[in-house]
Protein backbone atom coordinates (compact mmCIF):
# COMPACT_ATOMS: atom_id res chain seq x y z
CA UNK A 1 0.00 0.00 0.00
CA UNK A 2 1.49 3.16 -0.48
CA UNK A 3 2.05 5.69 2.07
CA UNK A 4 3.06 8.77 0.20
CA UNK A 5 2.11 10.92 -2.73
CA UNK A 6 4.79 13.43 -3.40
CA UNK A 7 4.04 17.13 -4.26
CA UNK A 8 2.69 17.64 -7.43
CA UNK A 9 2.53 14.35 -8.19
CA UNK A 10 -0.11 14.83 -10.35
CA UNK A 11 -0.19 17.93 -11.42
CA UNK A 12 -1.50 19.14 -14.82
CA UNK A 13 -2.88 15.42 -15.42
CA UNK A 14 -5.65 17.28 -16.65
CA UNK A 15 -6.92 13.71 -18.67
CA UNK A 16 -7.18 11.91 -15.19
CA UNK A 17 -10.69 11.51 -14.18
CA UNK A 18 -10.29 8.32 -11.84
CA UNK A 19 -8.18 7.47 -8.89
CA UNK A 20 -8.45 4.97 -6.08
CA UNK A 21 -6.26 5.87 -2.97
CA UNK A 22 -5.37 4.04 -0.47
CA UNK A 23 -6.26 4.64 3.11
CA UNK A 24 -3.02 3.87 4.16
CA UNK A 25 -1.75 7.40 3.00
CA UNK A 26 0.74 8.83 5.54
CA UNK A 27 1.34 11.77 3.20
CA UNK A 28 0.27 13.73 0.42
CA UNK A 29 2.39 16.38 -0.81
CA UNK A 30 0.84 20.02 -2.15
CA UNK A 31 -0.33 20.70 -5.26
CA UNK A 32 -0.69 16.82 -5.43
CA UNK A 33 -3.67 16.61 -7.64
CA UNK A 34 -3.75 20.76 -9.38
CA UNK A 35 -4.42 20.74 -12.80
CA UNK A 36 -6.24 17.21 -12.61
CA UNK A 37 -9.85 19.43 -13.36
CA UNK A 38 -11.39 15.86 -14.38
CA UNK A 39 -11.18 14.10 -11.58
CA UNK A 40 -14.38 12.98 -10.03
CA UNK A 41 -14.90 14.94 -6.15
CA UNK A 42 -17.93 13.24 -3.83
CA UNK A 43 -19.34 16.10 -2.42
CA UNK A 44 -20.67 15.86 1.21
CA UNK A 45 -21.58 18.74 3.22
CA UNK A 46 -19.06 21.84 2.46
CA UNK A 47 -16.78 19.65 1.32
CA UNK A 48 -15.31 17.83 -1.41
CA UNK A 49 -13.97 14.02 -1.32
CA UNK A 50 -11.63 11.42 -2.84
CA UNK A 51 -12.44 7.69 -1.73
CA UNK A 52 -11.34 4.31 -1.69
CA UNK A 53 -12.62 0.72 -3.05
CA UNK A 54 -14.39 1.01 1.19
CA UNK A 55 -15.16 4.86 1.32
CA UNK A 56 -15.95 7.41 -0.98
CA UNK A 57 -14.89 10.00 1.59
CA UNK A 58 -11.17 8.58 2.22
CA UNK A 59 -9.90 12.00 1.70
CA UNK A 60 -11.26 15.50 1.97
CA UNK A 61 -9.51 17.46 -0.35
CA UNK A 62 -10.98 21.02 -0.08
CA UNK A 63 -13.85 23.06 1.83
CA UNK A 64 -16.42 25.30 0.16
CA UNK A 65 -16.09 28.89 1.45
CA UNK A 66 -19.47 29.67 1.60
CA UNK A 67 -22.84 27.45 1.37
CA UNK A 68 -25.15 26.98 -1.56
CA UNK A 69 -26.95 30.70 -0.35
CA UNK A 70 -23.45 32.23 -0.77
CA UNK A 71 -23.13 32.46 3.16
CA UNK A 72 -20.04 32.04 4.70
CA UNK A 73 -19.21 28.53 5.81
CA UNK A 74 -18.05 28.70 9.69
CA UNK A 75 -18.54 24.91 11.05
CA UNK A 76 -17.62 21.78 9.67
CA UNK A 77 -18.00 18.25 10.42
CA UNK A 78 -15.72 15.95 8.49
CA UNK A 79 -17.23 12.82 7.49
CA UNK A 80 -17.10 9.94 9.50
CA UNK A 81 -14.96 7.46 6.73
CA UNK A 82 -12.29 10.27 6.32
CA UNK A 83 -9.24 9.30 7.39
CA UNK A 84 -7.15 12.09 5.50
CA UNK A 85 -7.15 16.05 5.14
CA UNK A 86 -5.51 17.05 2.16
CA UNK A 87 -2.99 20.16 2.47
CA UNK A 88 -4.47 23.38 2.51
CA UNK A 89 -8.14 22.28 2.28
CA UNK A 90 -9.52 24.71 4.59
CA UNK A 91 -7.39 27.06 2.87
CA UNK A 92 -10.65 28.83 1.50
CA UNK A 93 -12.85 28.73 4.21
CA UNK A 94 -11.54 31.81 5.90
CA UNK A 95 -14.88 32.43 8.59
CA UNK A 96 -14.69 29.02 9.75
CA UNK A 97 -14.59 29.03 13.24
CA UNK A 98 -15.28 25.41 14.41
CA UNK A 99 -14.35 21.60 13.12
CA UNK A 100 -14.75 18.16 14.26
CA UNK A 101 -13.54 15.70 12.62
CA UNK A 102 -13.62 11.06 14.37
CA UNK A 103 -11.63 9.53 12.65
CA UNK A 104 -8.86 11.35 10.75
CA UNK A 105 -5.50 9.94 11.12
CA UNK A 106 -3.54 12.99 8.94
CA UNK A 107 -3.93 16.63 8.58
CA UNK A 108 -1.89 17.56 5.36
CA UNK A 109 0.55 20.25 5.27
CA UNK A 110 -1.11 23.54 6.08
CA UNK A 111 -4.63 22.20 6.07
CA UNK A 112 -6.20 24.84 8.42
CA UNK A 113 -3.23 27.49 7.65
CA UNK A 114 -4.86 30.51 7.27
CA UNK A 115 -8.13 29.98 8.70
CA UNK A 116 -8.04 33.36 11.21
CA UNK A 117 -11.31 32.90 13.28
CA UNK A 118 -10.97 29.40 13.80
CA UNK A 119 -11.69 28.85 17.45
CA UNK A 120 -12.54 24.97 18.82
CA UNK A 121 -10.57 21.66 16.98
CA UNK A 122 -11.86 17.96 17.61
CA UNK A 123 -8.79 16.43 16.54
CA UNK A 124 -10.22 12.98 17.13
CA UNK A 125 -8.06 9.85 16.58
CA UNK A 126 -5.45 11.62 14.45
CA UNK A 127 -1.92 10.36 14.34
CA UNK A 128 0.13 12.65 12.57
CA UNK A 129 -0.14 16.96 12.29
CA UNK A 130 1.29 18.36 8.76
CA UNK A 131 3.72 20.74 8.94
CA UNK A 132 1.91 24.31 9.23
CA UNK A 133 -1.36 22.76 9.81
CA UNK A 134 -2.61 25.56 12.00
CA UNK A 135 -0.36 28.25 10.74
CA UNK A 136 -2.23 31.80 11.41
CA UNK A 137 -5.07 30.26 13.18
CA UNK A 138 -5.13 33.65 15.22
CA UNK A 139 -8.55 33.10 17.28
CA UNK A 140 -6.99 29.19 18.52
CA UNK A 141 -6.88 29.96 22.48
CA UNK A 142 -6.51 25.83 22.99
CA UNK A 143 -6.30 22.45 21.77
CA UNK A 144 -6.24 19.01 23.34
CA UNK A 145 -3.60 16.70 21.55
CA UNK A 146 -5.36 13.23 21.39
CA UNK A 147 -3.13 10.19 22.74
CA UNK A 148 -3.02 9.13 19.49
CA UNK A 149 -0.83 11.65 17.86
CA UNK A 150 2.98 10.37 17.26
CA UNK A 151 3.80 13.26 15.14
CA UNK A 152 3.71 17.05 15.27
CA UNK A 153 5.30 18.54 12.15
CA UNK A 154 7.38 21.93 11.85
CA UNK A 155 5.70 25.57 12.70
CA UNK A 156 2.16 23.61 12.93
CA UNK A 157 1.06 26.24 15.41
CA UNK A 158 3.28 29.35 14.12
CA UNK A 159 1.49 32.72 14.30
CA UNK A 160 -1.29 31.29 16.51
CA UNK A 161 -1.27 34.38 18.91
CA UNK A 162 -4.05 33.58 21.15
CA UNK A 163 -2.98 30.20 21.57
CA UNK A 164 -2.56 29.86 25.45
CA UNK A 165 -2.59 26.24 26.63
CA UNK A 166 -2.12 22.88 24.51
CA UNK A 167 -3.17 20.39 26.63
CA UNK A 168 -1.74 16.51 25.79
CA UNK A 169 -3.51 13.39 26.67
CA UNK A 170 -1.70 11.05 28.09
CA UNK A 171 -2.04 6.93 26.81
Amino acid sequence: NIKYIGEKAFFNCSSLNKITLSCALKEIGKDAFLGADELKLNEYGNAYYLGDSYSSYCLLVKVKSVDDKSKPIKSITVHKETLYIFAEAFSSATEIKSVKMEHVRVIGQGAFSGCEKLKSVNLGEVSVIGAGAFRNCKSLKSLTIPKTVEQIQSSVFLGCDALKAVQFKRT
